[in-house]
Formats: structure tokens, sequence, C-alpha cells
């Protein structure tokens, strides 16, 4: 009997991941792994995905379902200290349903 090992990468902010994943969707910030969309810093000033239009201000977003943006202090520091842009992580996953 033969045995495989699989590596599972998992988002520490979204949660996003598993064994059918692609390695190249993940960026390590030391020990926090971050998915593509949680690890982008490009500036955004509205995102729109199924059905939801997010617009942002300097601190905040808020959605056209009336969710409005706010801080995830339930995570542990270090991932928050690892997020680039902790807007546009939070609003892509509210938008995408993550």
């Amino acid at each position: 009997m033969s045995t495989t090992k699989v590596n599972v990468t998992t988002c520490d902010l979204c949660g996003y991941g598993g064994a059918w994943t692609r390695p190249e969707d993940f960026h390590a910030f030391g020990d926090v792994d971050l998915c593509r969309w949680c690890a982008d810093d490009r500036p955004v000033t509205r995102m729109e995905c199924g059905g939801h239009v997010v617009t942002f201000s300097a601190e905040s977003w808020e959605c056209s379902c009336g969710e409005r943006y706010v801080r995830p202090f339930f995570l542990p520091a270090k991932v928050r200290a690892a997020v680039p842009n902790m807007l546009n992580a939070t609003a892509s996953i509210h938008v995408e349903g993550r």
C-alpha cells in the first residue's frame, strides 16, 4: 500500500484553502499564510461582486447591502499585523462570501 502526502495551506485571515488549492495562490508573511486576495495591497476605491457594491473611504468601507467595515479584533495580533491592507481584505471576504 502506498501513501501520498499532501501539504494543505489555508489563509489565516479568511480560511480559503484546502487540498485542491494551488500553492501559488498563497503568500507567506513570516509564519502567517494569506491567500492572494487577502495579501493584495493595491489601493481600491470600489469593489463589486455577487450583487454587492462596496465603496471605500480613508479608513472604512460600506456595502450596498448595508454591511460596514468592522475591525477584526478577534484575530490573533500576528495575523492582523501581517495583512497588508485590512480594508481590501475584509471587503473582498465580504463580497465573495469567504
